[in-house]
């Protein structure tokens, strides 16, 4: 139990190595608020995320999850029904993964800002002996104005459990310039009513989606560690297998462009020569040699290389 320490003192201390639940996402004991506009994907997005937890598969396709987590995705909305057919279309990017724990509760009168409400979450939990890593709330629109006590709510449930919030909010309706009318871009700042949502979360993704073309950003200007993803690109597929995946035409396209100028370069060559994340050079290979537009050639130890599928 830690008191005030000194600066020589407190950097002495050894503390546990934080390693996160999803890379460059989610890490132990934070709170996470994911917002965006009505019928924007923020459901399919979370869902996502607490099964990349529950079946430690990487989450968009891409960002590691370490290890297995239990979740507890507690539903305000929706129907049983409805969501078991997304869930059997969400799995099948990873049909093979155990998704035993992902534990899925349709509350669409649950209101944990209440004592009752809460007492009736935690009994619930006790009954079938669980003990989530990570709390996922889709969504608390309708306890807008009980902002303040569902975020002590959030701290009670993240210091019981030693679990992860992740909660689905809303966009306010957009605001336009009075003399054009077009829509202000707000970025976070458009979250629906009190602040206390934003101030009390460790970061806020903001989820925009054109409902037309099903391409979406992804992106994070408030976070308190600066280690969030801080914006990607996102296409919705639909509707067999559901979910979104990484939109990287782009990307796919300039290391296919390379290989056809420049046959049998490394992951490491693109990556310097397009001036990419070497993250990003390896999801778009993996793509494209799915999509078999490039073949791998291994040579003992040395690091693959990638040419163009005559």
């Amino acid at each position: 139990d830690l008191h005030f320490l000194s600066v020589p003192e407190l950097l002495v201390q050894e503390f546990p190595v934080q390693v996160p639940l999803i890379d460059r996402f989610l890490w132990p004991k934070d709170t996470v608020m994911l917002v965006g506009g009505e019928k924007s994907g923020k459901t399919i997005l979370s869902m996502q995320m607490g099964l990349s937890l529950a079946g430690q598969v990487p989450f968009l396709g891409l960002y590691e999850v370490p290890q297995s987590v239990q979740v507890a995705y507690i539903h305000t909305e929706g129907r049983w029904e409805q969501t078991q057919e997304w869930i059997r279309r969400l799995i099948r990017h990873y049909p093979d993964a155990d998704y035993s724990n992902f534990f899925y509760r349709n509350y669409p009168f649950l209101k944990i800002n209440h004592p009752q409400g809460f007492q009736q979450l935690i009994a619930e939990l006790k009954e079938k002996n669980l003990s989530p890593k990570v709390f996922i709330f889709d969504s608390l629109y309708h306890m807008e104005e009980a902002a303040r006590k569902v975020t002590e709510i959030f701290r009670h449930l993240s210091h019981t459990f030693d679990a992860a919030i992740i909660f689905n909010h809303h966009n306010h309706r957009p605001k336009r310039n009075e003399k054009t009318k077009e829509v202000i871009d707000e970025g976070d700042e458009s979250v629906m009513g009190s602040f206390v949502w934003k101030a009390h979360a460790d970061s806020t993704l903001l989820l925009k989606m054109n409902k037309h073309t099903k391409r979406a950003t992804l992106t994070c200007e408030t976070q308190r560690a600066a280690l969030v993803e801080t914006s990607i690109k996102l296409i919705l597929e639909q509707p067999d297998p559901l979910g979104f995946a990484l939109d990287d035409a782009d990307s796919q396209t300039a290391v296919l462009n390379s290989l056809r100028q420049t046959p049998m370069q490394d992951a490491d060559a693109l990556s310097k020569l397009l001036k990419m994340p070497k993250r990003t050079v390896y999801y778009a290979i993996g793509k494209l040699i799915t999509r078999q537009h490039i073949s791998e050639h291994q040579n003992g130890s040395q690091a693959a290389c990638y040419s163009v599928c005559p």
